[in-house]
């Protein structure tokens, strides 16, 4: 388990957005952004790393994170 559990953190440490939540084809939503369904939740994982806590991702506020 300890090993999966590095794997999952070098995973997240080297990435920006986590899109948290199963697709549900009847929520389906092609305006979303990096999402295919309503009930998915963009998380911000740098912040959420910080804060011990899930972040959702403001795409108002990317700064030059994701698109530098």
């Amino acid at each position: 388990m300890a090993a999966r559990d590095k794997a999952v953190k070098d995973l997240l440490a080297a990435s920006d957005i986590l899109v948290d939540g199963k697709y549900i084809a009847a929520q389906r939503d092609i305006s979303l952004a990096f999402r295919g369904s309503a009930n998915q939740r963009l998380i911000d994982v740098p912040r959420s790393m910080l804060a011990g806590q899930a972040v959702l991702w403001d795409e108002l506020d990317t700064g030059d994170k994701l698109f530098a």
